[in-house]
């Protein structure tokens, strides 16, 4: 009986675990890996940032258990599941339909943000990149929803770690700018409001893989996984943020301010960041053009993989525009329509006492 009780025990500690790597992994993307998305959100708020990075964190563990959980119920295989279990159907058509489109922002955003990591750090074509990053997205979708988990949970340990040791070298070697602050550039002047859009944008991304994952678990286990992947994002997202202002405000002029940053510390970390760098946009990457073909196609149906190839096309041919220029429109876009979706949930949730907090 102790030999089957540890054996369960065990075996929902990893589930926990592949559910906090799976959400991670699904959000930091090329937005929050190459900082571009923390500078805008919380760094040009200088101090106040943290405040916004804290709230973010606890919404992030909250929202992230009521989505799996609604999807777990309503047996979710897409967005658009969970959007009809809360919504009035007229209002679930329009936030549906937005949510699909964010997904093909956010994709094309991630295919530049390839790009620009390989033009900025090994001199590469932007094109090149994005080309070789789009390929890998395309293949990993063609195979099925599972394929996309592992290659999501596996790769987002390894970014914390980084991400947190280039952190603590970059305070050792220069102190944090508490006083620094540029509020017109960030995507809101309001730092509490900044924080809800990072929150809720990044929510739109992760609905299209929380939603159906959700259904692989039980209660209790997507509760664990929701706190450790909130937790996650929240200690990522703070190790960026103090190290961003250990060396602004050169280090806002980058599209790629992380690896401007490691190059200041040491000419070879660049090197290997820049292939986690890849690997995290990649997995942000394969969930949205997941979510993007199994809305608009079965997956497992004959049209899911015409789907997935078109859609990868089309966001490779608009992705010259540039990666910053593109996020700074497209993910707060993303976050106004996030809010619609966040707000539809919270009512199911306890507005009608169908979740206990």
């Amino acid at each position: 009986m102790k030999t089957s009780s540890f054996t369960n025990t065990e075996a929902g500690f990893w589930a926990a675990f592949s559910i906090a790597g799976t959400y991670f992994g699904t959000i930091v993307g090329a937005g929050f890996a190459t900082g571009q998305e923390v500078l805008q959100f919380f760094g040009f708020h200088g101090r106040a940032g943290l405040y916004g990075l804290m709230i973010s964190t606890v919404l992030f563990v909250i929202l992230g258990r009521i989505i799996m959980e609604i999807g777990r119920r309503v047996g979710a295989k897409s967005h658009a599941d969970l959007i009809q279990a809360v919504t009035h159907p007229r209002t679930g058509r329009i936030i549906d339909g937005l949510i699909t489109i964010s997904l093909v922002g956010s994709l094309i955003v991630l295919i530049a943000g390839g790009g620009a990591v390989l033009e900025q750090q090994l001199g590469f074509p932007a094109l090149v990149g994005s080309m070789l990053l789009a390929i890998c997205a395309m293949f990993t979708v063609l195979g099925g929803f599972m394929g996309v988990v592992r290659a999501v949970s596996g790769i987002a340990p390894f970014l914390i770690i980084a991400v947190s040791a280039i952190s603590v070298w970059a305070m050792r070697t220069a102190q944090i700018s508490w006083d620094w602050a540029d509020a017109s550039r960030a995507v809101s002047a309001s730092w509490l409001f900044a924080a809800l859009l990072y929150v809720s944008h990044n929510l739109v991304l992760a609905v299209s893989i929380l939603a159906p994952l959700g259904t692989l678990y039980d209660p209790v286990t997507v509760r664990w996984g929701a706190f450790w992947g909130g937790c996650a994002l929240g200690i990522g997202g703070l190790a960026l943020y103090l190290c961003l202002l250990t060396r602004v405000p050169t280090a806002a002029e980058y599209d790629v301010p992380i690896l401007y940053i490691a190059n200041q510390l040491s000419p070879r970390i660049p090197f290997y960041y820049s292939i986690l760098l890849l690997l995290e946009i990649y997995t942000t990457a394969v969930t949205s053009l997941y979510g993007l073909a199994a809305r608009l196609t079965h997956p497992g149906s004959p049209g899911f993989g015409a789907v997935t190839i078109i859609a990868t096309f089309v966001a490779f041919c608009t992705s010259i525009l540039g990666f910053s220029k593109l996020m700074g429109w497209i993910y707060p876009a993303m976050g106004y329509v996030g809010l619609l979706l966040i707000g539809s949930m919270l009512h199911w949730a306890y507005g009608s006492r169908k979740l206990s907090v």
